[in-house]
């Protein structure tokens, strides 16, 4: 892993597992997954409406104490203090309660999906009692399938531009050249929610401000973002950005209220950008790397085309012309390739 370590783990609970991520990641934060808790709490717990009442519990973003003062609510509500299992999570509540953990890096993660949706689709190719030679063949399969995914995806990125529908056309705007497409929706998503929020105060600090925020029709809560004025740094009390990566809507409010037309470069986070796969370097053989390489090739040119067709099949004169250059082209691109192949055999 390059002598880096993982910032956290997911796991189900297995208790094999939670001792060795204990001495092999003692730095790691170490959280449970939230599906597996909540289906233990249905299975343990026999009583109406606990399971839902747990649930807001476990995913409420207050503080500690308001997660306490909820819990202790719902204790009592269903008369559930001495009830064993709840004793137990409750004594395990650093590892899954949302309170806890927040400003602990899981790109926004909260239960072992993403491992369960790939073992789902690789079974879509992998069946029992396989050869091993079939088991790699099909593995192989799988693997190309990903990976042809993954370079249309990139080259959409890349080579499309991004849909504008909010009323901040700037900074939309910047966020699609700035983050990867999926990464640009999410962010588009929170930037309409910060439509519910507003600023009451604002208080100077030298070289920085807090901005104090509400939530229309929650009055009671409030939300501080610290700008600074020099690097344009921002921190919220939500700690959205250190738990998943992307400005939260309080910092876009501010956003605003600075009159910023870019992200400030402290508010994007490389692996959410286009250029994440920039220092990355993965060593492979020369069988495979062109093997990837040519998936990515592949990738590309059947986007192109598939917007070249789109496109030719609205008319039949942009059909006809398109008929005309690709004949054409087809020659072109012929003769260019016999040329090139005959320098190659020179060489040799």
């Amino acid at each position: 892993m390059n002598n880096k370590k993982s910032l956290s783990v997911i796991t189900d609970g297995d208790k094999a597992m939670c001792k060795a991520i204990k001495r092999i990641f003692p730095d790691s934060c170490h959280r449970l997954c939230a599906w597996h808790i909540q289906r233990n709490a249905f299975t343990n717990v026999h009583v109406k409406d606990f399971t839902n009442h747990f649930s807001k519990c476990m995913f409420m973003e207050g503080t500690v104490e308001e997660f306490e003062c909820a819990w202790n609510d719902m204790l009592e509500m269903f008369n559930l203090h001495g009830h064993k299992w709840v004793t137990d999570i409750y004594a395990n509540r650093s590892r899954w309660a949302e309170a806890y953990l927040r400003g602990h890096f899981f790109a926004g993660m909260k239960n072992t999906q993403r491992c369960e949706s790939m073992n789902a689709y690789l079974n879509r190719f992998l069946k029992t009692r396989l050869k091993l030679f079939e088991f790699v063949k099909h593995f192989d399969r799988a693997l190309s399938c990903i990976r042809h995914e993954e370079a249309k995806a990139e080259f959409e990125t890349h080579h499309s531009s991004a849909v504008l529908t909010t009323k901040l056309y700037a900074l939309e705007k910047y966020a699609g050249t700035v983050f990867t497409r999926q990464s640009f929706l999410k962010f588009r998503d929170e930037m309409k929610n910060a439509e519910l929020f507003f600023p009451v105060s604002t208080e100077n600090h030298g070289g920085y401000r807090v901005h104090t925020l509400t939530k229309f029709r929650s009055p009671d809560k409030i939300w501080k973002v610290c700008y600074g004025n020099s690097d344009r740094s921002m921190k919220c009390t939500c700690m959205m950005f250190e738990s998943v990566g992307f400005p939260c809507p309080h910092m876009i409010v501010v956003m605003k209220i600075e009159h910023l037309e870019e992200i400030p470069e402290t508010c994007i986070m490389k692996r959410w950008s286009k250029l994440a796969k920039e220092t990355v370097q993965v060593h492979h053989d020369n069988e495979s790397q062109g093997d990837a390489t040519n998936i990515i090739r592949y990738g590309a040119l059947s986007s192109m085309c598939s917007r070249m067709s789109y496109f030719a099949s609205q008319s039949e004169k942009l059909l006809k012309r398109l008929d005309v250059k690709y004949k054409d082209s087809l020659v072109k691109w012929k003769n260019f390739v016999k040329i090139q192949w005959k320098k190659v055999n020179e060489k040799i």
